[in-house]
């Protein structure tokens, strides 16, 4: 090898290098807050997920009684009795909460449509109400009053509430739309809710 090819260890092609010069943010610093930084990212975009988690925490915990004794009939196998305990929660839980929503929701539409429809021409009041003994003559002068015209129940709700009916209609067809989201949150509790029950003794 010739010997202008060697070069002392402390020596560059061009001169001597710099000195080091000592970090801003020592490494383990910058790591620390790296580690906060993407906690808090993994909050920010999973919080959605927090909920459905926890209550499929709780429904196991308060029905792991009952889950025990479904695993002794069915063997010990713990994906056929975490899979047969989903499908009673389903049946017996889930279902007819949801039937019960949902014919909630579809009233509270036949309500709302009726309102602006009422709001928008005015309407005489209902003969089962104007024929009530007792009070049914000053419901039918209170109806008359403040809901027979055209804008009555606008100007109600306006009175009573400070929204007008088109802010209502508009917040009852955003809770019915939110029926989706709500139906894949119902979907990841299940699956969080399968594993709690097949793994929930090894946590």
């Amino acid at each position: 090898m010739k010997r202008a090819e060697i070069q002392k260890p402390g020596q560059r092609l061009f001169g001597l290098s710099t000195p080091l010069r000592a970090a801003v943010i020592p490494p383990l610093s910058a790591a620390r807050w790296l580690l906060v930084l993407i906690a808090a990212a993994g909050v920010y975009f999973f919080h959605g997920f927090l909920f459905p988690v926890l209550a499929a925490l709780v429904i196991a915990f308060a029905s792991w009684p009952l889950y025990r004794r479904l695993l002794v009939a069915v063997g010990g196998n713990r994906t056929i009795g975490a899979t047969l305990a989903i499908l009673f929660i389903l049946t017996f839980l889930v279902v007819p909460i949801a039937l019960a929503g949902t014919y909630a929701i579809n009233e509270l539409r036949e309500w709302v449509t009726w309102a602006i429809e009422t709001n928008r021409h005015g309407a005489v009041t209902p003969g089962w109400i104007a024929t009530m003994p007792v009070i049914g003559e000053w419901l039918n002068e209170q109806w008359t009053s403040y809901l027979g015209h055209p804008g009555g129940i606008g100007e109600l709700i306006q009175a009573v509430s400070g929204s007008n009916i088109g802010n209502i209609y508009r917040g009852a067809l955003a809770a019915g739309g939110s029926a989706f989201s709500l139906l894949l949150t119902l979907l990841f509790m299940m699956i969080a809710l399968f594993f709690a029950y097949r793994d929930g003794e090894s946590f």
